[in-house]
């Protein structure tokens, strides 16, 4: 009597152990991506980063509205990444240390190739803007 005992309590902690498991799964699919919203601000200017820390992406708000979204080498001490607009080749960074951002540019474009831009440095505070939401 003792072991057809137990054999039923053992069976009914498995079919327990095997709901939670899936349950568990399927809260863990659910889960939102890890993004990290950044206000960077500096000389009248304010540019806001999300960094989506599961894709390996960093996406970009810049003052005059224009979005766009590039792969980034993710650290513990910096964010970075390149970005290629209609003028020019963008090397990005974010100290993750110190929470400044900092940029430059190489023209490769309308007969300017090779001219350098020195780029701003901006400082960092842990964003409140959402990531802006897609229809599809």
């Amino acid at each position: 009597m003792i072991g057809k005992h137990f054999a039923v309590v053992t069976g009914k902690h498995f079919a327990l152990a095997l709901i939670a498991i899936g349950f568990l799964v399927t809260i863990a699919a659910r889960a939102e991506a890890e993004v990290l919203s950044l206000d960077c601000s500096g000389a009248g200017v304010t540019v806001t980063f999300w960094v989506d820390f599961d894709k390996s992406v960093v996406t970009e708000k810049n003052p005059d509205g224009s979005i766009s979204t590039d792969p980034a080498t993710l650290t513990t001490t910096s964010i970075a990444w390149k970005h290629v607009d209609a003028c020019c080749t963008w090397t990005e960074e974010i100290d993750r240390t110190t929470g400044e951002y900092h940029y430059t540019g190489i023209a490769d474009q309308n007969g300017q190739s090779g001219q350098h831009f020195p780029g701003a440095h901006l400082q960092c505070t842990k964003g409140l803007t959402p990531f802006p939401a897609t229809k599809f």
